[in-house]
């Protein structure tokens, strides 16, 4: 399967594990504003959205633990 989309913080990705949705522009602001949080925790310049249902998912202390699992 061809690459499409964002950079990955969590990886690999399963194509069959899909989600979307519409939200209000409220909730869009705030994912926006998570999606800098993750940028800063990763190192990933612009998280996908799939990063961003991970990173809310399993909340800061075990995204942390992820990604440091993944740097050694």
């Amino acid at each position: 399967m061809a690459r499409m989309g964002r950079p990955s913080v969590f990886a690999p990705k399963d194509p069959s594990c899909r989600y979307q949705g519409i939200t209000t522009k409220e909730d869009a602001r705030l994912m926006e504003a998570k999606r800098k949080d993750l940028a800063k925790l990763s190192g990933v310049k612009n998280p996908s959205d799939g990063d961003m249902f991970g990173f809310m998912a399993r909340g800061v202390k075990a995204t942390k633990a992820y990604i440091a699992s993944k740097r050694t």
